[in-house]
């Protein structure tokens, strides 16, 4: 019964633990009546005015989604969103994740498949820089960056480079090695490449990370997530 599970639902968004929030907005989706559209646009107005608990805001726009007559109202903030740079679209991802899911996405999702190229705790690639200690080290505001856009900001030592070969070969990532008459690169798939320097035509060094940008492989409560896990890294 609608009439008697909305005002339920919209007593927890207002007093309950951040995991019963969040529940609260995946049930109110799923309850296409008026009683719950109208309570998701009362929602939705506060995250327009600043009121919304930040870890549940993601949450309240993918359950309004799903009722037709807010779509315009989600559209409408997602674009004022934007207009707040690359990462404004991404801003409700930095609070709210859950860090077993996002330890998930971190080791086992293969669109990014993090361990390709990052190493934790002794495992994964070395193509980009270690992580152990990554929470403690950055806030989660550059967290999102180094996932929305990663060339922002490039680790010192892992800028990405580019070697042609006299041969016409091209090769591009971090170079690991130089020296003893040869280069090691490690592209971004964590392959590991040994040239010789004769071998070498030109290298030239890029301001583009190796990384892609996690937005076009990644849902928003995936990256969500791994912000979540990444936060957790403290040692």
């Amino acid at each position: 019964s609608p009439e008697k599970a909305v005002p339920v639902l919209g007593s927890l968004l207002k007093n309950a633990s951040r995991g019963e929030k969040q529940a609260a907005c995946e049930a109110l989706g799923n309850i296409q009546h008026e009683s719950a559209t109208n309570l998701l646009r009362d929602w939705l107005q506060r995250i327009a005015d600043g009121k919304a608990p930040p870890a549940v805001a993601l949450d309240i726009l993918s359950a309004a989604e799903k009722h037709e007559a807010l779509r315009p109202l989600v559209t409408a903030q997602e674009k004022s969103n934007q207009l707040l740079g690359p990462l404004g679209e991404y801003r409700h991802c930095i609070e709210g994740g859950d860090a077993r899911a996002g330890r998930k996405v971190f080791y086992d999702f293969e669109a990014t498949r993090c361990t390709r190229c990052h190493k934790l705790d002794n495992k994964g690639g070395n193509a980009g820089p270690v992580l152990n200690g990554v929470g403690k080290r950055l806030r989660p505001e550059q967290l999102l960056e180094s996932l929305i856009t990663p060339s922002a900001t490039i680790a010192e030592g892992f800028g990405t480079t580019t070697v042609e070969l006299k041969d016409g070969s091209i090769y591009a990532g971090v170079i690991t090695k130089d020296q003893d008459g040869a280069i090691t690169l490690v592209d971004i798939n964590s392959e590991t490449h040994n040239i010789s320097w004769a071998k070498i035509q030109t290298r030239s060094a890029s301001k583009e990370s190796a990384m892609p940008m996690m937005g076009a492989s990644m849902s928003k409560r995936q990256i969500r997530d791994l912000i979540a896990f990444l936060k957790k890294q403290k040692k």
